[in-house]
């Protein structure tokens, strides 16, 4: 069986912990008994993940995180607590901190490519590194409406993925050097003839 990950918000965290199992049928469901979020029919609640969806989340039972080391365990486990709360479920994680998002997407690539089930059931990384997955055909398409995102301008990669920004990089400046009365306003303050060779600006892809 070729492995391939599954890759969005954290809020879908236990939409997704199955298809880091060997089970999991195409599109990351697999069968299992009702889990206390599904209706006596079978159907999910109004406006929620399909029924077989809840129900792998229930059966895997925990996740293997991979985030941002900005988010930490305790900020992880906020998000995972919030989901079990609205599904009725009880799915525990493993936390992993981004050490080198380069050197763990090469990871799960060389895994999947291996035939192998990869370290991480979900991972959140840059749009760099999604890249490197998606251009190794490491993820999996996901029907992101029936999931609840109804904004169809977030879903990217070939609807593998969801693309959001949760920080917003602006200029910083030394006020030991520099007094706040001569710090640049705007951008196109750094234009300034003053300024040259005094910038310094992040080489990262992403």
């Amino acid at each position: 069986m070729r492995y391939r990950l599954k890759l969005g918000l954290v809020v879908v965290v236990g939409l997704l912990v199955a298809c880091g199992g060997g089970s999991a049928a195409p599109g990351g469901t697999s069968a299992g008994q009702p889990s206390a979020a599904t209706s006596s029919t079978g159907a999910a609640p109004t406006g929620g993940p399909p029924s077989a969806v809840v129900q792998a989340a229930a059966q895997e039972g925990t996740l293997e995180l991979y985030t941002p080391s900005s988010l930490e365990k305790t900020g992880a486990a906020q998000l995972v607590e919030a989901f079990n709360r609205k599904y009725g479920l009880n799915v525990d994680f493993n936390y992993t901190p981004s050490g080198s998002m380069t050197r763990d997407a090469a990871r799960v690539v060389t895994e999947i490519s291996a035939g192998q089930p990869p370290t991480w059931d979900l991972m959140l990384v840059t749009d760099a590194h999604y890249a490197t997955l998606f251009n190794n055909g490491a993820l999996e398409r996901v029907d992101w409406a029936s999931l609840g995102v109804a904004d169809a301008s977030v879903v990217t990669y070939d609807g593998t993925t969801l693309n959001y920004a949760t920080q917003f990089v602006a200029p910083a400046y030394n006020p030991n050097v520099v007094p706040a009365s001569e710090a640049p306003k705007d951008w196109p303050d750094l234009l300034d003839p003053k300024w040259r060779g005094k910038i310094g600006v992040s080489t990262a892809t992403h």
